[in-house]
């Protein structure tokens, strides 16, 4: 029992010094683990186990660094680093950057193997720097050969646009993940990649990407205009309307975001159509839709619901309404006709059945005796009766027809032309991609160079 006791006593003096001298893994989220540390057998992080034999495997890239008071070496340390700092240099495309990240390595892990192999390199990426080379895909190439690549995309982008309007959406992604080897930054590409997800309907991908290209262009009226697209087809009505606001804001009198526009106030039922965002699209819709109106008048074209017609089908349209117009009318003129009859039998009843109450009440008569007698009712106040029947009869026949009146002008209101609305919202197509700028000619003899122009629309 006294070897148990000293045994036991032993072991708690040692539990501090031991906690003392545990490793400690600290991770990129701030926290600690601490234990004894080893290499997994994947050779790709670190098992921690603590003193309660419980452990918990971390990948190097969630690691900051170690401290490793086991028999751990300096290299093994070095080289769990360096596989954390490689696979962040893999997304660096500027080599200043990198060289930058890379003497710091040499720097925290002096003496070791693998800081004296990434001392090697460091001559290396001065020369890139040098050369002002920059990462595409996997190669590092000099300015001039990123300006040949870049020229390349500027093909390859009007390939895909060609194959999105034949409704070849593989093919064109495919060309499109050419110009993202080689431009992974490319708007163009990222837009039209965009119009391909949906018609995949690929929605919150889509989504993502139109929301990539308002980061690098906010103001671009077509990206806001597919968003509002987006943004309703997933019943996000509010962002859906501030997006088409601000689509009417960047395009004033864009004829393709005010149809938009029409079709979405024409589906918002009437509590989401008083949302603050709704009036605001509304407003913005309202004073643009007059001016566009104007325009495509002078063209002969006029808004008809989302869409627009010519000046020949507005005016079949007109004449159409004002034949339903003169056939309701004509139902509204008999159905006052009948209403005022009825208001007239109303009178007439409440008049007879007055007179049928007087007689009534001069039935009682007084005998010289002061007995109480009843009179028979005269024949008049019979006739008197038999007028309110048949008045109660006509109106109940007026009625009826004024039911069938009714009836017959909703049938006609049915004959009316209704503006025409799809039921759906359009995205912007590739005529939208927001395309970079044709490269410049080659000087050639003569002293002036030719330019091409931007193909930005």
């Amino acid at each position: 029992m006294r070897r148990l006791l000293a045994a036991l006593a032993l072991g708690l003096a040692l539990a501090p010094a031991a906690a003392a001298l545990a490793d400690v893994v600290h991770l990129k989220d701030g926290t600690e683990l601490k234990g004894t540390i080893k290499r997994n057998g994947a050779g790709n992080g670190w098992v921690v186990t603590d003193a309660a034999g419980k452990f918990v495997v971390v990948t190097d890239d969630q690691v900051q660094r170690v401290e490793k008071v086991g028999n751990l070496s300096k290299d093994d340390i070095a080289r769990s680093a360096l596989i954390s700092v490689r696979r962040n240099l893999d997304t660096l495309n500027d080599p200043k950057v990198v060289l930058d990240r890379l003497r710091k390595f040499t720097d925290d892990h002096a003496g070791t193997v693998p800081a004296h192999e990434v001392a090697k390199e460091l001559p290396q990426w001065q020369e890139r720097i040098d050369k002002g080379m920059t990462r595409v895909g996997a190669r590092w190439v000099s300015a001039d050969e990123m300006g040949q690549l870049l020229s390349q995309t500027t093909g390859l982008l009007e390939q895909a646009r060609a194959l999105i309007r034949q409704n070849k959406p593989k093919e064109a992604d495919a060309l499109l993940t050419q110009v993202f080897a080689i431009d992974p930054g490319s708007v163009a590409a990222t837009y039209l990649r965009g119009l391909v997800q949906f018609s995949q309907e690929q929605v919150p991908l889509s989504r993502r990407s139109f929301e990539t290209v308002k980061a690098a262009f906010p103001d671009h009226a077509p990206t806001l205009n597919n968003l509002g697209v987006l943004n309703y087809r997933q019943n996000q009505i509010g962002a859906a309307m501030t997006f088409y606001a601000q689509a009417m804001l960047a395009s004033p009198q864009n004829k393709d975001v005010l149809n938009n526009v029409a079709e979405a106030l024409h589906k918002l039922p009437p509590d989401q159509l008083t949302g603050t965002q709704a009036q605001r699209a509304l407003k913005a819709f309202r004073e643009q839709d007059v001016a566009l109106a104007q325009q495509m008048a002078s063209q002969g074209w006029y808004r008809w619901g989302a869409t627009w017609v010519t000046a020949v089908q507005m005016e079949e349209i007109r004449k159409a309404d004002a034949a339903v117009k003169v056939k309701v009318n004509a139902l509204q003129v008999e159905f006052e006709r009948h209403k005022a009859r009825m208001i007239s039998i109303d009178r007439e009843i409440d008049d007879d059945r007055a007179d049928m109450d007087r007689i009534q009440g001069d039935r009682l008569q007084r005998d010289a005796s002061g007995r109480t007698y009843v009179n028979p009712l005269p024949d008049i106040y019979y006739r008197i009766q038999q007028r309110v029947n048949r008045l109660i009869a006509e109106k109940q026949e007026l009625v009826a027809r004024q039911r069938q009146l009714e009836e017959r002008a909703r049938g006609f209101d049915a004959e009316r032309p209704k503006p025409h609305y799809t039921g759906f919202q359009q995205l912007i197509g590739v005529e939208g991609a927001p395309m970079p700028a044709a490269p410049a000619a080659m000087p050639g003899p003569t002293p002036a160079p030719a330019t091409q122009p931007s193909l930005a629309p």
